[in-house]
Order: structure tokens, then sequence, then C-alpha cells
């Protein structure tokens, strides 16, 4: 069965603002973050059972829960739906990525996980829409779906993506490096 394998890179802020509350809960942010080094590692395979498997090493409590609540399933399951595909597949996530230390590990996660599984299927998704899609899985993968961008083999050329301006699903990564500043996300 073909196999892929992708990173999914930790963050750090090099500055946050807290802009207020939106009415979902979340809170507007506008935040210049660089990837970093730590990562962890998605591994997907077509697999023959129908669905989507998840199995999770190095992080026991996440490892426990049901994984339709995870991002990973969450992101790979959109796609699924948007590419109208039915065959399963069989991920493994390797977490190195310390959960809730405000390293964005499960939304790099999720993102790599979109990207991977485009890879895995030999699809193409228009990058705006790969943004909406990206956006709808909840708020800190609105901030975090800049993890397109930044990326290495993410859909925008050379791996970054440069706009003039920020949407409301969109951001605005800054030119020669992985950092990047998104406005009015949660």
């Amino acid at each position: 069965m073909p196999e892929v394998r992708i990173p999914a890179f930790a963050k750090i802020n090099l500055r946050l603002d807290i802009l207020g509350k939106r009415p979902d809960g979340f809170h507007e942010l506008r935040t210049i973050f660089q990837t970093i080094s730590l990562h962890d590692e998605l591994r997907l395979r077509a697999s023959r059972r129908p669905g989507i498997a998840l199995r999770v090493e190095g992080n026991q409590p996440l490892s426990a829960e049901p994984a339709e609540k995870n991002l990973v399933c969450r992101a790979v399951e959109a796609l699924r739906r948007e590419l109208k595909i039915r065959g399963g597949v069989e991920i493994e996530l390797k977490k190195t990525i310390p959960a809730g230390r405000g390293l964005g590990g499960g939304s790099s996660d999720a993102a790599a996980a979109l990207l991977g599984y485009l890879r895995l299927t030999m699809k193409k998704l228009a990058p705006a829409r790969l943004l909406e899609i990206a956006s709808s899985l909840g708020g800190e993968q609105r901030r975090r779906n800049l993890s397109f961008a930044g990326h290495p083999q993410g859909p925008f050329s050379g791996g970054f993506a440069r706009r003039d301006s920020c949407s409301n699903a969109g951001c605005l990564p800054l030119a020669g490096g992985r950092a990047a500043r998104v406005d009015k996300f949660g």
C-alpha cells in the first residue's frame, strides 16, 4: 500500500496580542510565530478497511481519546468528504511536541494531515479551499492554518504564501522565512 510520511512542526509565538473574545468563545488574536525544529510525525497509508484508523504514540492521554475527537481525524475526514473519497486510511501519529504548552502541536498535526492526505491520494485542491477546510476545524486550527504556508511541502510556491492583506481565513507570512503574521484568529 502507498505510504506518506510528513512532519508537523511546533511553533513559538514571537508576539501574541489578544484582541477580544468572539461570539463562539474563542479569542481574536494577532500573532507572529516561528516554526521550530521540534516536530511530530505523521504516517498515512491507504487501507482496504473503510474509514480512518488512528494510532497515537508518545502521548497516552491523547491515544486514549476517541479518534473522532482528534484534529488529525477531523481534518482527514473533512478532506475525504470534500474529495468524495471512500477508501480507508491508516494514520500513525508520533507525538514529540508536548500537549498544552502553546506549541501548536495538535493544529500543526491537522495541517500536516491535510497535506499528507492530499499527497497520499494524489489529489489537488486550491490553496484557498484548503484554508477554508482548515478554518472549519475550529478556533485553534484557524490560527494554525498558516502551517500550510510555513510547511516545506505546503501548497504555496516555495512553501510560503505572500499576500498583501489578510482575509477572514487568511494570513500574511513574512518574506524570507517561516515566521508569519496572522490577524484576527481564535
